[in-house]
């Protein structure tokens, strides 16, 4: 009988591997077959900034910076779902606590600090490239580092240090365990 670790991941697991044909079809539609990405239900930040201008005659250059600048943050979240897999198949074979689990929760916390990191930058270069066939006196060029950003770079920082230190305790316990 299998424990409720192993039915979850499972779950899981299906989900995770869902997400990432939905989300590039997410991007896709969004850069190239929307007037301007804040269109209908994807009305978002870039919206909000480009006035009455943006996207409407963009042309097909500036929607492929677009899908570039937002396929950096894409490919961090497909990278970061990978590993959330390859995680979850640790504890389908019932390894909770192994070295090996530890080093995923280590690369998935550094991961997902680069994307904290990255996510103000792609806000600004998706900004720009909105904006940039707009009348001059309209482009925008705005970086937004808010409470948002700090609090996940904040958090994310929490979680590469508190894997660092599950790193160690398990090496600490397998020297005790040698240990006569």
């Amino acid at each position: 009988m299998k424990n409720n670790i192993q039915v979850y991941s499972r779950r899981l697991e299906w989900l995770s591997m869902l997400l990432i044909p939905a989300a590039l079809g997410s991007l896709i539609f969004k850069w190239f077959f929307l007037k301007a990405p804040g269109d209908g239900i994807f009305c978002s930040y870039y919206a909000r900034l480009s006035y009455d201008f943006a996207m409407v005659d963009m042309p097909l250059l500036f929607r492929f910076l677009g899908l570039l600048v937002d396929g950096i943050g894409f490919g961090l979240l497909c990278l970061g779902i990978v590993l959330f897999i390859k995680l979850l198949h640790r504890f389908q074979q019932g390894e909770i606590f192994s070295l090996s689990t530890i080093s995923l929760f280590q690369r998935m916390g550094k991961l997902l600090l680069c994307w904290a990191l990255y996510a103000p930058i792609g806000k600004t270069l998706a900004g720009l490239v909105v904006t940039f066939n707009n009348p001059p006196g309209h482009r925008i060029l705005s970086l937004t580092f808010g409470t948002d950003e700090l609090t996940n770079i904040f958090i994310f920082g929490f979680f590469v240090m508190l894997t660092s230190l599950m790193q160690k305790a398990y090496q600490l316990k397998s020297d005790q365990d040698l240990t006569i």
